[in-house]
């Protein structure tokens, strides 16, 4: 089980770096900031580790109970939050501010209603917000 979310864990840590170093690298202060997101990345991982070991001294089952509470938590926030990814307004697009016209408007398409579901948009919205 171990092993298992090891390896997840690195297909998500080789998912987010690439694109991390790249938006930092385009930043008018580049140096800085990569620097400082390296300094995030290893004060996060030590103190992963340090508070694993305080989780361990309470007791096996504490500790995992505590974990799975954070780890749902963590959870629940991350499936709103990709909703919005998802769909943003409902159609795929950001929303816009009052006043200004979108692109839909001026095409006279029509907007998706959220009582259709179409499966096959939903995963290819999902393979999006994903890669």
């Amino acid at each position: 089980m171990l092993g298992i979310s090891r390896f997840v864990e690195g297909l998500g840590c080789g998912a987010f770096f690439p694109a991390a170093f790249s938006m930092l690298a385009e930043w008018k202060d580049s140096q800085q900031s990569l620097g400082e997101f390296n300094f995030l990345l290893n004060a996060g991982l030590a103190s992963g580790v340090f508070f694993s070991g305080m989780l361990a001294e309470l007791g096996i089952k504490t500790a995992i109970s505590i974990f799975t509470l954070l780890a749902g938590f963590s959870f629940a926030l991350l499936l709103r939050e990709s909703r919005e990814l998802i769909s943003p307004d409902n159609s795929g697009r950001k929303k816009e501010k009052p006043g200004v016209s979108n692109s839909r408007e001026i095409s006279r398409e029509e907007p998706e209603t959220s009582v259709s579901f179409k499966p096959r948009k939903y995963l290819e919205r999902i393979g999006q917000a994903f890669f």
